[in-house]
């Protein structure tokens, strides 16, 4: 009897890694693609601004050649981009790092200031190379590492996309 209970103690650990195995941990996955758009609201004009390509395992900055739809999240990976500039290896794994380091992909996916009514706002979405994305965006509202990542941006980019938290 203690054998066979032993037997099956043994097993626990390599029933466990196997359930386990091709799980990623939530800041384990790897950022593919960024996608990035600032825009303005007021009573009278809604604004949008750039929207930005960002593909780190194809080492390109790019930006929207022409914008038909505002939901933003289709338009993202439908529109066609003129590429900007091809992105280097060390300033990629700078990001990467600084990403980490600043909870980047566990951003929440709102951020609002129910007291201003008209400003800007934002919206980023992720793909990580596992297919998953992350989604998140604010009206006149920043999450606490916004300028933190702002500078990452710049960085890798060499110009400056993300614009400060007011």
């Amino acid at each position: 009897m203690k054998t066979k209970t032993l037997k099956y103690l043994l097993m626990i650990p390599l029933l466990l890694s196997l359930v386990f195995v091709g799980c990623e941990k939530e800041d384990d996955r790897i950022i593919d693609q960024i996608y990035v758009v600032r825009f303005s609201l007021s009573e009278t004009d809604n604004h949008y601004n750039d929207f930005y390509k960002i593909d780190l395992s194809n080492k390109e900055f790019s930006i929207a050649s022409s914008v038909l739809s505002t939901n933003f999240v289709d338009t993202f990976q439908t529109t066609e981009y003129s590429l900007i500039s091809v992105l280097g290896d060390d300033n990629i794994e700078k990001f990467r790092k600084s990403a980490k380091k600043n909870s980047f992909a566990k951003w929440d996916e709102r951020y609002t200031n129910p007291n201003v009514y008209d400003g800007g706002g934002w919206l980023i979405m992720i793909v990580f190379s596992n297919g998953d994305t992350m989604t998140s965006y604010g009206y006149n509202a920043f999450p606490s590492t916004w300028n933190n990542m702002k500078e990452a941006f710049e960085i890798l980019l060499g110009q400056d996309i993300l614009g400060s938290a007011y």
